[in-house]
C-alpha cells in the first residue's frame, strides 16, 4: 500500500522523535492498532486527531507548517489544486485599494509613454505580445475618448494588471468592456470560477463584463486566434496558447472588430454588480428565501467576528438609535433581520468561518460587525459578552461557527456571504480610508459552486480550529471581557 505525502512525512518525523509511537498513542488515548492506521494512511485522520498530535509533538515551525499543509493536502484529496488556487484568489481582493493608491503615479507615468506606432505583422513570443498590447494600450489611453474590448480569458495575469492599472486610472472616460466565454461542461467549472474572480474587484467599480456558455471552451475550437485586444486604432489577434499574435491596424478590419464585439454582447448578458448598504441585505436575503426554485444557505468567510445573526431586537434598536431614520424604516430593518438570520442559523447548511484574532478586537471595541462599524453605534460591553456567550452556546449545540487562524489565512477583510448558488455579498472594509462597501454580485448558472466547495473543504482543514479549540479562544475572549468590566467598575 503506498502511503500519502503526509503520511510518510510523519513517519519520517516519528523515527527523529524522542517519543515511540506507541508512547505517543497512549499519551493520545488511542490504542496500538488505531494509530498503527493512522501512520499507514489506512485510515483518515480527523482534524482533532491531528491538533492533538501537533501538541504532543515537538515540531520546529517549518516542520509543523510541511506537516499541516500536507494534512489539508490529504483532507481536499483532488481538489487540493483548486482549493489553493480559491484560496490565492480571495486573499487577492485588496488589489483595487492598491491600484487606487497606484493610480496617480501611473498617471504620471502613462503620460510619459512614447506615442510611437506599433507595426502591424505577425509576432511570436509571449513576453513580446504583452509589451505590444501594452503599449497599444498606452496609446489608446492617451485618446480623446479611450476605447479598450477585450476578450481572452485571462490568461495572462500580468496583462489583466495592467488592464485594471488603466481602467482605475482613466474609468471616467474609458470605455472598456469584456466578454468572458464560459464552458458548460462539468469538468470545467473551476476554470469558470478562475475567470470570475480575476474580474470580481473591477465589478466593484462598475467595470462591465459580459458573459455567455459554451458546450466547450474556446481554447478547444479549431480558431487560429480565438482572443482579441480591440482598440480604436488596432486589433491584436492571440492565439490560445498566447504565444503567436497578429496585430492589425487597417481602418476597415478594426471598424470590423468594433462592430461585431459590439454585435457579439448585444446578444449576452452582463454580471449584476451593484453596491448596496447593510439595511438592504436582510431584505436581499428575505427575498431569496421567498424563491423556491433556489437553494439558500450562508455560506461565509468573514474578516470580522461575525454577530449579526446572534443580534435581538434590543441590540438592533440600541445600535440604530442614533441614526437619522424613521421609526416604521427601522422596525421594519429589524424585523427582516431577525427573520432572516433566524432562518439561516436553523439552517444545517450554514456555514460561518471568522477569524480568531477578531474576537479580542470584537470585545475591546465591539466594532467589528460591519452593522457597527459602518452605521451604527458599538454595541455595549455587556452586549459583546452576552453575544460571545451566544456563538458558544451555538456551536456547543452543533451549529457551524468556526474559527480560524487568520495569520495563516489573510484576506484582506473582504468578507464572502453567500447566500445562495447565484447570489452573493462581498462586503470589503478600507480601514484606511475607513470606509466599507457592500457588493451584490448575482452570478448566472451556479458559477459560484467553486466557491461553495471550498468553503466546505476550508471548514474541514487545519486553517480552521476544531469545536474543542474554537470554544477555548470564546472562552479566553470572554474572560478578557470580564477582566475589562470589573477594570470599569473599579474606575467608577
Amino acid at each position: 500500500m503506498i502511503m500519502s505525502d503526509f503520511s510518510a512525512y510523519l513517519n519520517e518525523i516519528l523515527e527523529y522523535s524522542t517519543k515511540t509511537k506507541y508512547a505517543l498513542a497512549t499519551e493520545m488515548g488511542l490504542n496500538r492498532t488505531t494509530f498503527t492506521k493512522y501512520l499507514n494512511g489506512q485510515r483518515s485522520m480527523s482534524k482533532e486527531v491531528f491538533f492533538q498530535l501537533v501538541e504532543k509533538l515537538r515540531l520546529t515551525a517549518s516542520q509543523k507548517k510541511k506537516l499541516t499543509e500536507l494534512f489539508n493536502k490529504d483532507i481536499c484529496g483532488e481538489y487540493w489544486n483548486d482549493f489553493q488556487y480559491t484560496k490565492e484568489s480571495l486573499t487577492n481582493y485588496g488589489t483595487i485599494t492598491y491600484l487606487e493608491k497606484f493610480s496617480s503615479l501611473y498617471n504620471k507615468l502613462a503620460v510619459n509613454v512614447i506615442n510611437r506606432p506599433v507595426k502591424a505583422g505577425y509576432y511570436q513570443n509571449k513576453i513580446l505580445i504583452t509589451n505590444i498590447i501594452k503599449q497599444i494600450i498606452n496609446i489608446e489611453t492617451q485618446a480623446a475618448s479611450p476605447l479598450i474590448y477585450c476578450y481572452f480569458n485571462f490568461q495572462s495575469n500580468e496583462l489583466v494588471d495592467f488592464l485594471e492599472q488603466n481602467y482605475m486610472v482613466y474609468r471616467s472616460k474609458i470605455d472598456m468592456k469584456s466578454h468572458i466565454l464560459f464552458s458548460l461542461r462539468k469538468s470545467d467549472q473551476h476554470n469558470n470560477f478562475m475567470k470570475l474572480m480575476r474580474m470580481v474587484p473591477l465589478m466593484f467599480s462598475n467595470y462591465s463584463v459580459y458573459y455567455s456558455f459554451s458546450e466547450t471552451d474556446s481554447v478547444n475550437l479549431s480558431v487560429m486566434y480565438p482572443y482579441y485586444i480591440i482598440t480604436s486604432t488596432y486589433v491584436v489577434l492571440i492565439s490560445d496558447d498566447f504565444n503567436s499574435a497578429l496585430v492589425q491596424s487597417d481602418e476597415n478590419v478594426v471598424s470590423a472588430y468594433i462592430d461585431r464585439f459590439s454585435e457579439n454582447i448585444c446578444g449576452c448578458n452582463s454580471f449584476k454588480c451593484r453596491e448596496i448598504n447593510t439595511f438592504e441585505v436582510p431584505d436581499i436575503v428575505c427575498s431569496l428565501m421567498q424563491e423556491q426554485a433556489k437553494q439558500y444557505y450562508m455560506n461565509c468567510i468573514t474578516g470580522s467576528f461575525c454577530v449579526e445573526p446572534f443580534l435581538t431586537a434590543g441590540h438592533y434598536n440600541y445600535i440604530f438609535s442614533d441614526l437619522d431614520i424613521s421609526a416604521e424604516q427601522k422596525n421594519n430593518i429589524i424585523t427582516l433581520s431577525l427573520s432572516a438570520y433566524n432562518y439561516f442559523l436553523q439552517n444545517p447548511k450554514t456555514i460561518i468561518c471568522a477569524p480568531a484574532e477578531s474576537l479580542v478586537e470584537f470585545v475591546k471595541t465591539g466594532e467589528e460587525s460591519p452593522i457597527t462599524d459602518t452605521f451604527g453605534k458599538p454595541l455595549l460591553l455587556d452586549d459583546r459578552i452576552y453575544l460571545l456567550e451566544k456563538v458558544r452556546t451555538f456551536i456547543e449545540n452543533g451549529g457551524k461557527y468556526f474559527l480560524y487562524n487568520g495569520a495563516d489565512f489573510p484576506h484582506n477583510r473582504m468578507n464572502i456571504n453567500l447566500f445562495s448558488d447565484y447570489d452573493v455579498v462581498f462586503y470589503y472594509n478600507d480601514k484606511e480610508k475607513n470606509k466599507g462597501n457592500m457588493f451584490l454580485l448575482s452570478v448566472p448558472n451556479g458559477l459560484l459552486e467553486e466557491l461553495s466547495k471550498f468553503i466546505t473543504y476550508f471548514q474541514k482543514s487545519c486553517y480552521v480550529l476544531t469545536a474543542e479549540q474554537t470554544i477555548k479562544e470564546i472562552d479566553k475572549a470572554i474572560e478578557y471581557g470580564m477582566d475589562l468590566k470589573n477594570s470599569e467598575n473599579s474606575g467608577n
